[in-house]
């Protein structure tokens, strides 16, 4: 018998915070409203880090994806602890959807299948041209520069060659 329904999956940073600030406080707020509402339909809710290895995953029925916003740091950690997990639980999303979302290129499946997205290029490892030279072949102006794994902005970049 399961003692939970649902694990919200959180980053161990947000967890119990005690350095807090006004994006934290909007984590723990969004948490807060997702776990009442899902309490509100019957269901018993838990929350904790996806890297809790204290946490005995065939104890929730189901685990839902909030703000794992650590696992870009840590990527073949976390594709392996997806592995693990997904034999002792329910994802609410597919792992292959969870795993095909971890990187960026599939936007370009998005544009394939007739998704608009915004004009895009990947610059794979060991590509050794420069900003400039890439920005002039593409006949670009105005770039947003981002890892292809990445979240939270990280290493996100507005460069406007113009101004």
């Amino acid at each position: 018998m399961s003692k939970y329904d649902i694990t919200l999956l959180t980053d161990s940073r947000y967890v119990n915070p005690t350095d807090r600030d006004w994006y934290i406080d909007n984590i723990l707020e969004e948490d807060r409203l997702v776990t009442k509402a899902l309490e509100k339909t019957g269901l018993s809710v838990h929350r904790t880090n996806w890297d809790n290895n204290d946490f005995d995953w065939t104890t929730t029925k189901a685990v839902l994806f909030r703000t794992t916003w650590d696992y870009f740091h840590r990527i073949d950690e976390f594709k392996s602890w997806l592995q693990k997990v997904s034999s002792q639980t329910r994802m609410i999303n597919p792992l292959t959807q969870i795993v095909w979302n971890l990187d960026k290129k599939y936007l370009l499946d998005l544009e394939r299948k007739g998704v608009n997205i915004p004009t895009t290029a990947f610059i794979e490892p060991g590509d050794e041209r420069i900003l400039n030279q890439v920005l002039e072949e593409l006949s670009w102006d105005e770039v947003v520069i981002k890892p292809a794994v990445s979240g939270g902005a990280r290493h996100t970049y507005h460069i406007n060659m113009v101004t």
